[in-house]
């Protein structure tokens, strides 16, 4: 059941004895009272639908992420190990993600934000999904890499990285051996305590494609046999030494042999260089991407209709585009596909309208499909239709835990929130600013 009455700039509601307090998104907070070390910078992401096994991970921008500059940021992808698994539907589960490896040392501030490479800072965007076992594989690494793409437009294609520890370890050296175009969309891959076994598809795929690697285990690994990754360092080193790298470290957590988790701290360093750093300093020609040349790329309202037009200015083995809507939730789903030019180096045009125009805030994006089926996500666009009333929305109802106000706003602005109990006596007050379009604010009523 949904409620819904007007928003204006001051927002009331009437709630019957809840004394209501707002979840907090304070850098200072610490999200994850379940962790060891606080974490603050991260922003969990819970109920969204990027794999079977995928709903929700944890986000870490870079403390200069500006999504309306032009500067783009490499992306480490992060998979966490067994012990961090869930059906990321709550934060709990997003914060036994990050509550280790790469994502804690930069929490503990023991990771630089920023290294230094060919003289020039370069900051990065770190993405940690929290993936539900046991049917979690290589495969949901590939709709997460697809979902930031198509989500993080400041992302810089030629320099997406992969990592992971342990469980995490063995999805990545699963996914270097399924196929040489899944393998090229990664400029570097760090393994940690790999658990799997070195596969010769994997190291073809990984040498073919200028796949740069660094293995990383302990000496003595009682968790995963430390010969997995040093038989997958060593027939790198051996084939490709400028692509591959080993080291086999000292057991640095006599507790629990199976924790390197040391090797990302800034003042770790093997021949003079962080493991980050070292990633950084590599680019992919492929990038992510497909291929095909973008050229224009254009998605806007005409006459109350939205007409796509983009041009490619040269294709190699493309199948077809797909246009793909969604509303303020964006929950994309296909409206139309349009055949591709397969094989070309000529310019070609491409056009589609949408007579279907939604109310309020609108989404569209285009999607490449190559002929081996991966797809590339083109840059998402927002259309506005201003001919609606604004209004809220709360759910569920009843509730007992958390409720949730959802809402879409024309214009950017400052909203004052007021919730007062039947008597009109003011529970709580608090203001927050928001950007135009969907919002949606979870209120803890515990």
């Amino acid at each position: 059941m949904m409620v819904k009455t007007t928003v204006s700039k001051v927002v009331l509601l009437c709630l019957l004895f809840l004394a209501l307090l707002p979840q907090s998104t304070d850098a200072q907070t610490n999200q994850c009272p379940t962790c060891w070390v606080p974490i603050a910078r991260h922003r969990l992401v819970t109920n969204v639908n990027i794999s079977a096994n995928i709903h929700g991970y944890g986000e870490l921008l870079p403390k200069n992420y500006n999504p309306n500059s032009t500067q783009k940021h490499p992306l480490i992808i992060n998979m966490h190990g067994r012990g961090g698994a869930g059906p990321g539907n709550d934060p709990y589960w997003i914060c036994l993600a990050v509550c280790e490896g790469l994502p804690l040392k930069i929490e503990q501030g023991v990771v630089n934000d920023f290294e230094t490479v060919n003289g020039q800072p370069v900051s990065y965007i770190v993405l940690t999904p929290n993936y539900q076992l046991p049917n979690a594989n290589w495969n949901d690494i590939v709709n997460m890499l697809n979902y930031a793409l198509a989500n993080y437009p400041k992302v810089d294609r030629n320099k997406v990285y992969l990592t992971g520890n342990s469980q995490g370890s063995s999805m990545i050296m699963d996914l270097m051996s399924s196929s040489a175009t899944n393998a090229r969309r990664f400029a570097a891959v760090v393994p940690l305590a790999t658990c799997n076994s070195q596969t010769s598809s994997g190291i073809n795929n990984m040498i073919s494609n200028n796949v740069h690697y660094w293995g990383l285990t302990a000496v003595q690994d009682w968790t995963c046999n430390p010969a997995n990754t040093i038989s997958w360092g060593n027939a790198m080193v051996n084939n490709a030494p400028h692509l591959g790298r080993l080291t086999v470290t000292p057991v640095y957590n006599p507790n629990f042999n199976h924790d390197i988790a040391r090797v990302w701290e800034s003042s770790w360093t093997d021949n003079g260089t962080t493991i980050v750093r070292w990633m950084l300093q590599y680019s992919s020609a492929a990038g992510g991407a497909l291929p095909a040349t973008l050229g224009e790329y254009d998605i806007s309202l005409r006459n109350q209709q939205v007409v796509a037009n983009w041009t490619t200015t040269l294709e190699s083995n493309t199948d077809y585009f797909i246009i793909e809507r969604a509303g303020a939730d964006q929950q994309f789903k296909e409206i139309g596909r349009v055949q591709a030019a397969g094989n070309s180096s000529e310019t070609n045009k491409y056009v589609f309208t949408d007579n279907v125009l939604l109310k309020g805030t609108s989404y569209y994006r285009v999607v490449l499909v190559n002929l081996d089926g991966v797809k590339e996500v083109y840059e998402l666009r927002k259309i506005t239709n201003k001919d609606f009333k604004t209004a809220i929305a709360v759910s569920p109802i009843p509730a007992t835990t958390t409720i949730q106000l959802a809402f879409e706003l024309e214009t950017s602005q400052r909203l004052n929130f007021f919730i007062k109990d039947i008597n009109g006596r003011t529970l709580n007050t608090w203001s927050a600013n928001f950007s135009s379009g969907y919002a949606s604010l979870p209120i803890n009523i515990q």
